[in-house]
């Protein structure tokens, strides 16, 4: 009953956010999304690998799992998307399942990871962040619950390895192997 609920909620809230769309807000919307594709988050290694080799190296690492772990949830979980449900037209191109959502996994990933290194800019990174997670639902590309649970599991994974030191890690496992 409760999981039915939740449904009806994601649905009803896909609706609405549609019920709105302006060409304004498609174009806003169709821009903003792509701070959370793997591009712009490949680019944000680099200029990071560029300026702090440490931290970019720290910062891919963690991007490779995080699309690791994306890979391994939406081949688990394979829900549809809202605009294969609901009488609905998606605003962007999408052919894998919709749990959850990687756009937003990754700009999280990005502002947690981000964050700790650049702090006095957090709400910056955490904005767009939020930015990104709206305008999956608006484009008719993920229900509310997908954006979620992608902005958890990208907070989550960009905190872990923005404080995971790689080299001293691989140096300990080196020294304790025997070749």
């Amino acid at each position: 009953m409760v999981l039915e609920q939740l449904l009806a909620l994601d649905s009803s809230i896909v609706l609405f956010l549609v019920s709105v769309r302006t060409p304004w807000l498609d174009l806003f919307f169709r821009a903003m999304t792509l701070v959370g594709s793997i591009y712009f988050l490949a680019l944000v290694g680099l200029a990071l690998l560029a300026k702090n080799r440490k931290a970019g190296i720290n910062f891919f690492i963690g991007f490779a799992v995080t699309l690791g772990v994306l890979f391994l949830i939406k081949q688990a979980v394979n829900r549809p998307r809202p605009f294969e449900t609901l009488p609905i037209t998606a605003l962007d191109d999408e052919n894998t399942s919709s749990f959850p959502s990687g756009h937003t996994t990754d700009s999280f990933y990005g502002a947690a990871f981000l964050s700790e290194i650049y702090k006095k800019f957090s709400v910056a990174f955490y904005f767009l962040g939020l930015v990104v997670f709206i305008s999956r639902i608006y484009l008719g590309v993920h229900y509310p619950s997908d954006v979620a649970a992608g902005a958890v599991i990208g907070f989550i994974l960009g905190k872990i390895f923005s404080k995971i030191d790689y080299e001293k890690t691989f140096i300990k496992i080196f020294r304790q192997k025997k070749f």
